[in-house]
Formats: C-alpha cells, sequence, structure tokens
C-alpha cells in the first residue's frame, strides 16, 4: 500500500514536470514564430533596399549599350548611383554588425 502511494507521488511529480516542459516548449515555439515574422519584414525589406541601386545600373548600362546617354546624363547617373551603392554597402554594413552581435555568446 505504501508503494503504492509513493508511484501515485513520483507520476504526479512526473506530470507536473511534463506539463511544465510542455509549457515552456510551447512558450519557445510562439517566441520562434514572432522572430520568423520579423526575420521575413527585414529579409524583405533588404531585398528590395538591394534591388533598386541593381536596377538602376542595369538601367544605365542598357543606355549606355544603346548609345542614349550624354556625356552630362552619364554623369549625373553616375552620382546618383554612387549614392544608391552608398547606402547599399552602409545597410550591409549594419546587417553584418547587427549579425554578429545578435550571435555572441550563441
Amino acid at each position: 500500500m505504501v508503494s503504492l502511494l509513493i508511484i501515485k507521488k513520483k507520476r504526479k511529480n512526473l506530470y507536473q514536470t511534463i506539463k511544465l516542459q510542455h509549457d515552456e516548449i510551447n512558450e519557445k515555439n510562439k517566441e520562434l514564430e514572432a522572430y520568423h515574422v520579423v526575420k521575413d519584414k527585414i529579409f524583405s525589406t533588404v531585398v528590395h533596399d538591394f534591388k533598386t541601386p541593381l536596377n538602376s545600373i542595369e538601367g544605365m548600362f542598357t543606355l549606355l549599350e544603346k548609345q542614349n546617354l550624354s556625356a552630362s546624363d552619364l554623369s549625373e547617373l553616375s552620382s546618383k548611383l554612387k549614392v544608391n551603392l552608398a547606402t547599399s554597402k552602409q545597410s550591409i554594413n549594419d546587417l553584418i554588425y547587427w549579425a554578429k552581435k545578435s550571435n555572441v555568446g550563441h
């Protein structure tokens, strides 16, 4: 009879432990889902920000191939592209910094 009570108590303790672990796992899953949403938004923004200067470069080369750019147009476009590329480069550097900082200790 005493051994049956011990078994019931151990079973109850085990059940409580499993319940706590289950709750912790569910909470971690919710956090992970939230991180995935943020990651997807960041990725979408980054892709868009990098497509813009690349599209501009592609357009400039298309115009150069067709010889539709005057020297002054080329100079103006080159200046704008340089600014776009500098912004993209800074974004890349910021992402690298963020990635390194967020991976500390992992």
